[in-house]
């Protein structure tokens, strides 16, 4: 998905604008209150907060290249649930990023008359939504899954796939990264990092490269048992 046509030079001044962003700088923050400009990341990496049960915050979701930061400001009508009170979280930049800030109905009406990007940013929220969700289900669920699960997002979308099937990750991807990620502790998260490794699906512990093929096959196979385990 890109969404190039909205930003040609002519449309600068009225519609949109360019936003530069550091590693570790906060981009967005519901409390904010943003609702008349969506923000889509055109380059770099960004990570999606939320404060847990003790107050801290906790790395949530990962947003690449194309996302959707605010997807609240799509909502038009609150009523007294309103969800933008009960969501709060912050995006932060993993490392130098742009932003695209367009005004929101001009971005709708680009849509409405561009059926095929209307209907690659719902695509792409939808499977948002579903990772996600997915996460969410696991969340009561075993260290292991949880891991596993976390490494495979992170090598889907910040990770770099070498043609031997070895993916990389930037040094930002620690283990404390990864175990808040999956919302699990630091120690049963190193202790499912060193299982993986000995399994040989883990290249390496310090930098968490990883082979994505095995990875998967591991992360089907737990999900398998899980839910066989359930049924039974």
């Amino acid at each position: 998905m890109s969404f190039e046509s909205l930003t040609t030079k002519e449309w600068y001044a009225v519609f949109w604008k360019t936003k530069y962003y550091e590693p570790n700088q906060i981009c967005y923050q519901t409390t904010e209150k943003i609702r008349d400009k969506v923000l889509l990341v055109k380059r770099g990496n960004f990570v999606v907060q939320t404060l847990n049960r003790e107050g801290e915050m906790i790395s949530t979701e990962i947003l690449e290249e194309n996302s959707l930061i605010n997807l609240e400001v799509l909502m038009e009508k609150f009523s007294k649930w309103d969800l933008p009170c009960f969501i709060q979280y912050q995006v932060i930049a993993l490392e130098d990023s742009i932003i695209y800030e367009i005004d929101k109905e001009f971005f709708l009406s680009h849509l409405y008359v561009n059926p095929r990007e209307y209907h690659e940013l719902f695509e792409k929220v939808i499977a948002q939504m579903i990772k996600i969700f997915f996460a969410y289900t696991l969340s009561n669920d075993k260290t292991g899954l949880k891991v596993s699960w976390a490494l495979f997002r992170l090598s889907t979308t910040i990770g770099q796939k070498s043609e031997d099937g070895i993916v990389e990750f930037p040094r930002y991807v620690t283990q404390t990264f990864v175990s808040q990620l999956a919302q699990a502790g630091l120690a049963r998260t190193n202790e499912e990092i060193q299982l993986l490794y000995q399994k040989g699906i883990l290249a390496s512990r310090k930098q968490l490269n990883l082979n994505q093929d095995r990875l998967l096959e591991h992360l089907k196979s737990q999900i398998l048992t899980e839910y066989s385990d359930r049924q039974l």
